[in-house]
């Protein structure tokens, strides 16, 4: 009795104590959150993030280094970004909130009883692009390491690149270690583990062993690969490349030695090579509204989609089949079909919103242009999860889009994806004038003055994020995209009005950071000038509230919270 009595008495200090606060004995690492609200938790941990996103995390081995940075500015502008670590502060402070905090009178009772005596850690919330973070420490590192002998062709004729003994670094590990320090909120150096010496399985000389057999099949080149009218050679580089010698060491006196090539490689080859010239989705039909009618302007169309598995297998056959052309084959992929009647209920307008592409570059505009035409007269069902994405991919030539200029590792290179973060940012602010539930929106990471106001806008990248959205209105909804002569571009949704209310508050900034810039003198510029090739970006919190009130009377109410990074600029300066 005296226990359960104690228990209580705690039970109800803490709610009385701590009703908007999270419960002592919770931290992340070593970040006490212990008595902080929600909004002083996303403080702390946005400013310790910010200053990862300015610092970065080191991976190290010998007297090599290499810093990984969270966030990635690919444009100068700022609006293409390669997001290798996605921090997700809101669900991370919401499960620090909810900690002690259940359905479940006694657990909370036991709990709360717990976490007053001793630590409760949270984890941090993230999601990390493992394989780009690979491939970037994996090219730093690889003069370090120990590699096989392998063919190649240079000017038609076959080489042997010679083996070389050196460190076997364990990336593995450090991957692991970055997971785990990361979830602990550090964000230390990481020392990559040497295993010791690792010598070549595939030497010079068990090339030179092989070199009539793999000179066989580079001879096989040029292949054709053919599909309708579009043919692709692969040539004797491309061959050698695939070429995998293997050592049988069932007798280690006298191992074998077997040829053949490598179905990784040919994978990664027709992925990235072939696929997108064959692949087409399956398109929806396209209306528009007329008189109160629907009106269909583009019927639907199937798609393809390029049989890459039964393209690895004889391909990867070549050593025992020889080939000269191979004809390469796709199965059409079905698009279900709406039929037009009366029973759409498209009557009216429910959800719009303008922005201004007036100062953009001329292939910004076109990109813009083209995303519009693509998701223009695209008709969403009731219940259906609409995905932004899903429409404008790919990113590429195949869909209409041209490249601009880009920064990748520090180098301005022509790429795909500027400009449709416009359209992103558009169709976000229609759908919340529309009132309909947002499943997943990402600010961008840097505050972007032309999308103004702050808080408001939407990005969207391949593989993600994406922008969603579902529609529960009970009828069919018509999105209309259109750029007009004064560069203005405009989303509507067509609908039927259910008799929803929708509510907004303008844009709440605060916790301003003005970063300033890095300046390098050089005397390639005049004294005193100045050329700043990468903006500068503020950072800042921002958050708006949003209130839908059904005709039933049921309220949902949601806190849209953006966080900005802030990033230095980077200027010349002649002297």
């Amino acid at each position: 009795m005296v226990i359960f009595l104690f228990l209580s008495g705690v039970y109800y200090w803490f709610d009385a104590s701590y009703s908007q606060k999270i419960y002592p004995g919770v931290l992340i690492g070593d970040t006490v959150l212990s008595g902080k609200s929600l909004t002083q938790a996303r403080n702390i941990l946005n400013q310790k993030i910010d200053q990862l996103s300015q610092d970065g995390i080191t991976f190290q081995c010998s007297e090599k280094e290499i810093k990984i940075l969270p966030v990635i500015n690919k444009s100068p502008t700022g609006d293409i970004v390669d997001i290798l670590i996605d921090f997700d502060i809101e669900k991370t402070i919401s499960q620090a909130m909810s900690t002690g905090r259940s359905d479940n009178l006694i657990q909370d009772m036991i709990d709360r009883s717990y976490m007053f005596l001793f630590t409760k850690p949270v984890d941090l919330v993230f999601q990390i692009e493992e394989e780009k973070i690979m491939s970037k420490i994996k090219t730093e590192f690889f003069p370090l390491e120990g590699i096989d002998a392998k063919y190649y062709v240079k000017d038609g004729k076959l080489l042997i690149q010679e083996d070389r003994v050196g460190k076997q670094i364990d990336y593995a590990q450090g991957l692991q270690e970055l997971n785990y320090n990361l979830k602990q909120l550090n964000f230390s150096n990481i020392i990559l583990a040497d295993r010791g010496t690792k010598s070549p399985e595939i030497t010079k000389a068990d090339c030179v062993l092989m070199i009539e057999k793999a000179q066989e099949i580079v001879n096989l080149a040029p292949i054709t690969l053919r599909y309708g009218g579009q043919a692709w050679p692969l040539t004797k580089e491309i061959l050698a490349d695939w070429i995998v010698l293997s050592k049988n060491k069932t007798n280690p006196v006298n191992p074998t030695l077997t040829i053949y090539l490598d179905k990784d490689k040919i994978y990664n080859y027709l992925k990235k090579e072939i696929e997108p010239k064959i692949d087409e989705p399956a398109k929806a039909a396209k209306f528009i509204l007329q008189s109160g009618k629907l009106k269909e302007i583009k019927t639907s169309t199937a798609g393809l989609e390029l049989n890459i598995l039964l393209a690895i297998e004889a391909l990867a056959d070549l050593p025992n089949n020889h080939l000269k052309i191979l004809n390469l084959s796709a199965s059409r992929v079905l698009n279900e079909d709406i039929q037009i009647n009366t029973d759409l209920g498209i009557k009216e307008k429910i959800g719009t919103a303008t922005t201004k592409i007036i100062d953009s570059t001329e292939k910004r505009i076109y990109n813009i242009k083209q995303g519009s035409s693509i998701i223009n007269g695209i008709l969403i069902a009731p219940n259906e999860e609409f995905s932004l994405l899903k429409l404008l991919s790919p990113f590429d030539e195949t869909n209409g889009y041209i490249k601009e200029m880009v920064i990748q590792d520090g180098v301005f290179k022509a790429d795909y994806g500027g400009g449709l973060c416009q359209l992103s940012t558009t169709v976000f602010r229609a759908i919340i004038d529309a009132g309909l539930p947002v499943t997943e929106r990402t600010n961008h990471s840097y505050w972007l003055h032309y999308y103004s106001p702050p808080g408001t806008d939407a990005t969207i990248f391949e593989p993600k994020p994406d922008l969603k959205f579902i529609n529960d209105t009970g009828q069919y909804i018509l999105l209309n995209a259109q750029v007009n002569t004064d560069l203005d571009l405009t989303i509507d949704l067509w609908g039927a009005k259910d008799g929803r209310i929708v509510t907004k508050t303008e844009p709440v900034v605060y916790n301003v950071i003005y970063p300033g810039n890095n300046f390098i003198y050089t005397k390639a510029l005049a004294p005193g000038v100045k050329n700043c090739t990468v903006y500068s970006y503020n950072g800042a919190d921002v958050y708006f509230d949003y209130k839908v009130i059904y005709k039933d009377g049921t309220i949902k109410e949601n806190r849209f919270s953006s966080h900005y990074i802030p990033h230095k600029g980077l200027c010349y300066v002649g002297y």
